[in-house]
């Protein structure tokens, strides 16, 4: 048996297609997706309220967009305008000089308030606590010497103060 050539193949091919094609009846225009659900719902209840949760969601959206506006047309805060802690942290150190003065947070506190920064002795304490760092935020490197083990700097008694 000789193998057909290419153009043999090719023609058996586009008959069985034609004869395929001619037992099909032909396809009438399918109606569209949309068509077959609308009314599906009609006097349904729960998608009424289905549509009302969506509404009120979209509603929603509008709010949060304003806040967003309101937030973002805020003035630029001076450097006056500290907030409380803001306030206690900036001035960290000289309340931790009056403390080593041992002067108490009631005392620290009763002077703030007369400075303006209104403020109760707990509050003070808080806000200096959580501002001042603590011993492991605080350590740096100590030098190391050839060995690898750390170096202490030696200090003068003068330069040691009172806790």
């Amino acid at each position: 048996m000789s193998n057909p050539s290419l153009e043999q193949r090719v023609a058996r091919l586009e008959a069985e297609l034609t004869e395929i094609k001619s037992q099909q009846p032909p396809k009438e225009p399918e109606q569209p997706w949309w068509k077959k659900i609308v009314g599906m719902f009609a006097d349904d209840p729960y998608f009424e309220a289905a549509v009302a949760r969506g509404r009120e969601y979209r509603e929603s959206l509008g709010a949060v967009e304003a806040i967003a506006d309101e937030l973002l047309d805020l003035p630029e805060k001076t450097s006056h305008d500290y907030s409380l802690q803001e306030a206690i942290v900036t001035l960290r150190e000289p309340i931790a000089i009056a403390l080593q003065r041992h002067y108490t947070f009631a005392e620290i506190a009763t002077i703030l308030t007369q400075q303006g920064i209104i403020v109760t002795a707990n509050e003070l304490s808080q806000y200096y606590l959580a501002a001042t760092p603590t011993r492991s935020e605080s350590r740096t490197r100590s030098p190391r010497n050839k060995s690898g083990k750390a170096t202490r700097p030696i200090r003068s008694r003068e330069a040691i103060q009172p806790a």
